[in-house]
């Protein structure tokens, strides 16, 4: 056991050391098998012991946009992923997209970087289609919230090796990182190469609702769903006003203005309970 923890913690030293970057002047094609290449090398004979949860989730998604950048609001790709997205993230390549999102609407706003004074918000919530689906999810954690991950294998009956553990570690101390390239190869290799479903991360604050990078396949073959949007303001010391909601179904949108909505009607109350109880 000791043998095989040094053998990836070797193998996961040797990568780091590599300190490998984009080459934003070759193709996208090229620096993707240039890191398989160099990953390959550094994990020859280790094998990456990728452990994952396939569960059914019970909980929904949220994703931000500022509400300046929509053009249409009744167009459900307003919200979704970037189908174009040439620009590197925590856990894409360029134009290898995923749908970046989170379990609570308060951490979207406060991960955001683009949150300013008075800042106008579109918070998309999604669903999953269907509630009995299973989805495979890479639960990676960093030193600061291993308890979060240790309670979260053990309530769903998984018993996780501490090789195991290692490479999820290094995982989510990747995605937190600021070498972006690392994080979204790794991803990459993941949801694209090796087809799981999410892979959930830490929040960079102190919130305890984790980020998600999603397969856009999920979004692309109606898997996930958009259920709502909450346009909201929210001041400088965070105080937030709901100016509307849009409700998503298979016809247009249907929208509704804050005062037309009534305090203890459905609408409000999970409203409420998205946004008031989770500050």
């Amino acid at each position: 056991m000791k043998e095989n923890i040094c053998e990836i913690i070797n193998a996961i030293n040797k990568f780091k050391c590599k300190n490998l970057h984009y080459d934003i002047t070759k193709s996208i094609d090229y620096n993707i098998n240039n890191y398989l290449v160099e990953y390959n090398n550094c994990f020859a004979g280790v094998n990456p012991p990728i452990l994952y949860i396939k569960t059914k989730i019970n909980h929904p998604f949220f994703r931000l946009r500022k509400l300046c950048s929509i053009k249409d609001i009744d167009d459900v790709n307003e919200y979704s992923y970037p189908r174009n997205n040439f620009v590197m993230g925590r856990a894409n390549m360029p134009n290898k997209p995923v749908f970046y999102c989170s379990t609570s609407p308060i951490t979207t706003i406060r991960e955001s970087k683009k949150h300013s004074r008075d800042a106008e918000y579109v918070i998309s919530k999604w669903k999953l289609k269907d509630e009995n689906i299973e989805l495979k999810i890479i639960p990676t954690f960093t030193n600061r919230t291993e308890h979060i991950f240790n309670n979260t294998i053990k309530k769903d009956g998984i018993k996780a090796i501490e090789k195991q553990k290692e490479y999820l570690k290094f995982i989510g101390e990747q995605i937190l990182s600021k070498n972006y390239s690392n994080s979204a190869f790794l991803a990459y290799n993941l949801i694209y190469n090796n087809k799981y479903d999410i892979i959930r991360y830490p929040s960079i604050g102190l919130d305890k609702h984790p980020n998600m990078a999603i397969s856009p396949q999920l979004i692309d073959n109606g898997t996930i769903i958009l259920d709502k949007v909450y346009m909201v303001k929210v001041s400088s010391d965070f105080d937030i006003t709901l100016n509307k909601i849009g409700v998503f179904g298979k016809n247009k949108p249907i929208w509704i203005s804050n005062e037309n909505i009534e305090p203890n009607s459905e609408l409000a109350m999970e409203y409420r309970n998205y946004f008031k109880s989770n500050k």
